[in-house]
């Protein structure tokens, strides 16, 4: 808990100005976007395994499942998967494996698409309009039966399109709301297992893993 607390309030000072120009040049996600995240591939693999290691489930949905990468790690532990993506563009990046499994449409808006074992949301909401946090805390909140996964940008990091960067503590408060409380133990083990994730560091920083109650 108080690496996690820790990790927070480090990440909430400096690095404001590469923050800021971060912020004006938002990411477009069209086909080169999708092209360029295959360098995050393994990683991505190592959090699959991770999470197959640290709880238990079978049915995922990964709302801004980008090029699926973890859906095709699911898909080789024999889970069900389903994702949400906003580009269409990503029709041309997904393997012919994952081609019927994803919706093209907004994770704030997609409402309920059934009742999943595990919900992902991977570095999703530090791009959403602020306005919009609660809607797609309601579309996780909605669609998961027992675990969420869920990582997001604290202030300050700088990316690509970061227009709603907060601190782990918001998004904590959001989920209580939906009465989906914080697996404090869950938590640390798998952020044990992911340790020295390289290059996408910030997945070590920003992972929580959350229990429905």
């Amino acid at each position: 808990m108080f690496r996690l607390l820790k990790s927070a309030a480090k990440r909430s000072f400096g690095r404001s100005r590469a923050a800021k120009a971060a912020a004006s040049d938002p990411l477009r996600f069209d086909l080169e976007a999708f092209r360029r995240r295959e360098v995050f591939r393994d990683n991505y693999r190592l959090i699959a395994d991770a999470l197959h290691k640290t709880i238990d489930f079978q049915s995922t949905l990964d709302l801004g499942c980008a090029n699926g990468f973890l859906m095709q790690e699911f898909l080789t532990q024999n889970k069900s998967v389903l994702g949400v993506e906003l580009s269409a563009d990503v029709i041309n990046v997904l393997p012919p494996t994952l081609s019927d499994y994803v919706i093209v449409g907004d994770a704030t808006k997609v409402g309920e698409l059934g009742r999943f074992d595990l919900v992902c949301c991977v570095e999703v909401a530090e791009h959403v309009p602020p306005e919009a946090s609660a809607s797609l805390v309601a579309t996780i909140a909605s669609n998961a039966s027992k675990w969420v996964y869920f990582t997001a940008a604290g202030p300050c990091q700088p990316g690509h399109g970061h227009i709603n960067c907060r601190q782990q503590f918001y998004w904590i408060n959001e989920f209580r709301k939906h009465g989906i409380s914080i697996a404090w133990e869950e938590t640390e083990r798998f952020l044990s297992l992911i340790s020295g994730i390289r290059p996408a560091v910030w997945l070590e920083w920003n992972s929580l893993l959350f229990r429905v109650n």
